[in-house]
């Protein structure tokens, strides 16, 4: 299970980072705490992995000329593309920093095993703000706090 949460912390992650990552990543996140170890991001900014859940937790910012404009859900529904399958699990709106932000858990597969998925998409100063925590059903809700801890404590630099 850990390498298909990894495969798909890099498959999920945007690709072309490497120019714009000057203004990118300009936000601060806490630790997830506990079991959760800093692992490499990919493409992403930022990544946690928990070995005994098999879980990761993943932060990316795309800003400026990476910067997507748009509704929220659909934001939201084109990071979990692939990865989510029908209806979300629950939805909620969210303020983070100050702006409006929304959060989604869907179910989904990954290579054919089953996992669950907890999104959330926000937007500031010309910066699209996206976190994944990804967990097997089974134990998705045992981290859950740990994910809704990271996204409380978002907050930007400034640009």
């Amino acid at each position: 299970m850990k390498w298909i949460l990894l495969l798909t912390l890099a498959a999920c992650a945007p690709k072309a980072h490497t120019v714009a990552k000057r203004s990118e990543g300009r936000y601060t996140v806490p630790h997830p705490g506990g079991d959760w170890t800093r692992v490499q991001p990919g493409g992403a900014d930022k990544a946690w992995f928990n070995d005994q859940l098999g879980a990761t937790i993943y932060f990316d910012s795309n800003c400026k000329d990476r910067y997507e404009d748009g509704r929220l859900g659909d934001l939201l529904t084109h990071l979990t593309l692939g990865l989510a399958q029908g209806e979300p699990v629950r939805e909620e709106t969210l303020t983070l920093d100050g702006r409006e932000a929304l959060m989604r858990v869907y179910d989904g597969k990954v290579d054919g095993v089953s996992v669950r998925v907890g999104a959330m998409v926000t937007k500031k100063d010309l910066c699209l703000y996206d976190g994944l925590y990804i967990a097997a059903p089974s134990v998705f809700e045992d981290a859950w706090g740990s994910f809704v801890e990271v996204l409380s404590g978002f907050q930007t630099k400034g640009h």
